[in-house]
């Protein structure tokens, strides 16, 4: 029995590391997509600056320094006389009772190797001598709010994703810190967290390549951009017993400088260790505009006269390392309405979000949010006066690496769409962020980054139809010409678990069904996600998983399996039947008239296989209708011949993709409406009255069945006109003329009655 339990122990150990493995190898991936093509080697130049007096005036003087090396007794300065002495000191301090030091045996240390407490050529890596001279370092020159701490075997948690689907990684070393804008607690934490962290370090030993080791030291700056959603870059260090190497960490990707010899260059070694360890916090990265008082964390604008403002826990902030780092936090203002500080890093080539936001409020888009006040362009800092004007890697005009850290103010809405609490309100919400996209398209505007996050549920008090779901994050959005020609698609625009197929391709334009199909891949995502309205699971199933990986073409694929119905996915119960019934609706529209059009922008012929999955896709489409009962729509209607004019095959498809969600729509409502009916009160009978009360046809169940009230029966007939308008081209609230509405209205009134 006791060997049954331990080989089932075994094989429960076994399959957890095998796990372990492999969220270790995606996250690994993923990071390594995200910096792709983004490493720059700044060299000799790169330290020069991050040693310099100009970016840190409180290292102290070379004299002083040097002064330290020659006094420090675990370090070997060159001077025989002097070596001898210290060698004398440092015996007689550990205690050995001698004052002689033996002579250099045969496979000892190099002349050159000078800091004696760090091992020549050692079995493990040797993480407490590095810490132990590394904090004698700070020891001696007066740190008193940094220090060096072995977190190798410390629980600190790596990420702070809704779903825990990521593996705990921890530094071998930390340097850590405190100071009002790191963390609410102004003392070294225990246990460690990621939220002290100042300086992740990674140590190997010096047979091992320094790029084995540069992924796993990006996974430790990424959790400390996570944990600490004021940190506008992250300092870095990759160690041997020989060498270090400093790494710079940004929105830009990484720099990084040459490895320098710790012994031979023992000046520049201490120098880097007392930068890295600066108390002047915006230069270890952070943004000390923001800051904790207490409690408490302020903003205040470097702007003369702009205000203070107490901010909450962000709302909402990037898990990557590169891109737009769109940051959103909780404030109030003086009147104790709640407000959004929205913090990004933008490209100078894109227009600014506010262009965008000050153009709508000309004439305003319900669903669409607005703007108070923002950066002034002088305050915008840039990534080339972090890295000291050191240059970039060309990535393209559309992936510019020179960003630009902005902040706008916004009304706070509410929370992300996917904390609606009811089915309904959810749908609602949905289908004014999806009128508000429609509005935008006609203004020749699309968002490009469509995505839970930026897809809001409007709880303010001024909530009305149209705003009750609200659109925001307008920095990637982009303008489109009359002719349909906008922005190029571009698969390093946008969150990869929502982009649509085509801009996986990147393939074409940017246009109006990009965007619907990433509204697509957000309500599946909310819906696969829910455990029931606004309780999110734990897990992220695997089907979601699936599409944030970090090759686009793995993306694709499994959203053509999912679009196809070649992939196992039940229904999302969370969100109930009503839900699944419009994924299913909505794959048939994206198959019929969004995935063709990738056929006519090729310009290579088609293959086989995109043949045979284009009939797929027509059958497919054709079965889902006949299972919801909706008419046949002709071929040429739902998916119009190329030479259709841009706006009006636009139009098109936005009208009958708001079709599908107002019949989702009316189905919850008339469920809830039956659901009412149903738990109603009722009177039970005698035994005696039973056989006249029970209407003929009826089983004799023992009880009346409840009347419909006057106002049940309204709202039922409401209802049933409602849908009868849909049904014969008319929406809930159409622009037709009065009098036509009436007619068909009295018709479908009288059609109902009889």
């Amino acid at each position: 029995m006791e060997s049954g339990q331990s080989s089932s122990s075994s094989d429960s150990n076994s399959s957890s590391l095998y796990i372990l493995q492999e969220k270790l190898d995606r996250l690994a991936q993923f990071i390594r997509s995200d910096l792709d093509g983004s490493w720059v080697d700044g060299g000799q130049e790169f330290l020069d600056f991050l040693t310099s007096e100009e970016k840190h005036p409180d290292i102290p003087a070379d004299s002083k320094i040097q002064d330290f090396l020659s006094e420090y007794a675990e370090f070997d300065s060159g001077s025989a006389t002097g070596s001898r002495a210290r060698r004398v000191r440092g015996a007689r301090s550990r205690g050995s009772g001698r004052g002689v030091t033996k002579k250099k045996t045969r496979g000892g240390p190099p002349m050159w190797w000078r800091w004696r407490n760090i091992p020549h050529k050692p079995e493990d890596p040797p993480y407490d001598s590095l810490a132990k001279t590394m904090n004698d370092i700070l020891h001696h020159f007066g740190v008193i709010n940094r220090k060096v701490e072995y977190t190798y075997k410390a629980e600190m948690p790596d990420s702070c994703e809704r779903f825990n689907t990521e593996p705990t990684t921890t530094p071998d070393l930390s340097l850590m810190g405190y100071g009002p804008s790191f963390a609410f607690q102004q003392d070294f934490p225990t246990p460690p967290s990621y939220t002290h962290v100042a300086v992740p370090i990674a140590v190997t030993g010096s047979d091992r390549a320094p790029e084995d080791d540069r992924i796993q030291l990006a996974v430790y700056a990424r959790s400390c951009f996570v944990h600490q959603p004021n940190r506008r870059f992250v300092y870095s260090l990759l160690m041997t017993e020989r060498t270090v190497q400093v790494f710079q960490f940004d929105r830009a990707g990484v720099l990084y400088s040459r490895p320098i010899n710790i012994h031979q260059e023992a000046e520049t070694f201490v120098k880097i260790i007392l930068a890295l360890s600066t108390a002047d916090e915006g230069n270890l990265g952070f943004d000390t505009r923001i800051q904790w008082e207490g409690h408490c964390r302020y903003f205040r604008p470097a702007t003369d006269g702009a205000g203070t403002y107490m901010v909450h826990s962000p709302l909402n902030w990037s898990k990557r390392i590169g891109g737009k780092a769109t940051t959103l936090w909780h404030t109030q203002n003086e009147n104790g309405e709640d407000l959004i500080f929205k913090f990004a890093w933008r490209t100078p080539e894109r227009g600014l979000e506010w262009e965008f936001l000050e153009k709508i409020a000309e004439d305003p888009i319900p669903g669409v949010g607005e703007i108070i006040c923002r950066s002034q362009l002088s305050e915008m800092e840039t990534i080339s006066s972090l890295r000291g004007g050191i240059g970039f890697v060309d990535k393209g005009e559309e992936d510019a690496n020179n960003r630009q850290y902005y902040y706008i103010l916004q009304p706070y809405y509410g929370p992300s769409l996917r904390y609606a609490p009811t089915t309904l309100a959810f749908l609602e919400a949905f289908r004014d962020i999806i009128q508000a996209q429609f509005e935008l398209a006609k203004r020749g505007i699309v968002h490009r980054d469509v995505s839970p996050d930026n897809m809001l549920l409007n709880n303010r008090p001024d909530v009305r139809e149209g705003r009750r779901g609200i659109l925001i994050d307008f920095d990637t959005a982009a303008f489109v010409d009359s002719d349909g020609k906008g922005p190029a698609a571009n698969a390093k625009i946008g969150a990869r678990v929502f982009q649509s197929v085509k801009v996986l391709e990147s393939l074409g334009f940017h246009d109006h069904l990009d965007d619907l199909e990433s509204s697509f891949y957000s309500l599946c995502q909310i819906a696969f996600t829910s455990e029931s309205p606004g309780v999110p699971l734990e897990v992220s199933p695997e089907i979601i998983s699936d599409w944030n990986t970090a090759r686009p073409s793995s993306a694709m694929a499994s959203k053509l399996c999912f679009l196809d119905n070649r992939v196992f996915a039940q229904h999302p119960q969370g969100l109930g039947p009503v839900v699944g019934k419009l994924i299913d609706a909505m794959k048939s529209f994206f198959m019929r008239v969004a995935l063709p059009r990738r056929m006519r922008i090729r310009p290579q012929m088609r293959t086989k296989k995109e043949i045979e999955r284009d009939k797929r896709a027509k059958a497919f489409g054709e079965e889902t209708d006949a299972k919801l009962g909706r008419c046949q729509t002709p071929t040429t209607e739902s998916s119009p011949p190329p030479e259709m004019p841009p706006a009006e095959e636009m139009e098109m498809h936005f009208k009958e993709f708001l079709g599908l969600v107002d019949g989702a729509i009316d189905e919850e409502k008339s469920s809830l409406l039956k659901a009412g009916q149903q738990s109603a009160p009722v009177a039970h009978n005698t035994s005696e009255d039973v056989k006249d009360s029970v209407p003929t046809g009826n089983p004799a169940s023992g009880r009346t069945l409840p009347e419909e009230s006057a106002q049940d029966g309204d709202q039922k007939l409401a209802l049933e006109v409602t849908a009868r308008k849909r049904s014969i081209g008319l929406g809930a609230s159409s622009d037709a003329p009065a009098d036509a509405i009436d007619r068909q209205v009295k018709k479908a009134k009288n059609e109902i009655s009889s």
